[in-house]
């Protein structure tokens, strides 16, 4: 089977929207259960290429599951940001976000600047 489809994994507020959309979703209340559920997705079935979770949630998750999927190359963990969305003094900048991803993806702080 094609791996293909995304799940996404965030808080209990999130998932009607996101149900919405027509994506697979996932409820988890903390680190914890979301990591249960990545465990679970990485290792059953292999139906999904990416999953898409809240960044803070993301933040909590146990490093070895992170690792463990990493080193295993599917799926692909993406975190997208919603502090903005629940409205808390979290909000980022876009270019520092997009700076803190390409950090973490490549190792090197690049410092973005507007034309």
């Amino acid at each position: 089977m094609s791996k293909s489809k995304i799940i996404i994994i965030t808080n209990p507020e999130l998932v009607a929207g996101f149900r919405l959309t027509g994506v697979d979703v996932q409820e988890a209340r903390n680190g914890e259960d979301a990591g249960e559920i990545i465990s679970r997705i990485s290792r059953v079935g292999r139906e999904f290429g990416i999953i898409g979770i809240d960044e803070e949630l993301n933040a909590q998750v146990d490093p070895d599951i992170l690792a463990e999927v990493e080193e295993a190359g599917m799926p692909l963990i993406i975190p997208f940001p919603t502090a903005g969305i629940y409205g808390l003094d979290k909000i980022k900048k876009e270019e520092d976000y997009t700076a803190n991803l390409i950090r973490n993806a490549i190792g090197y702080h690049i410092k973005l600047k507007r034309g």
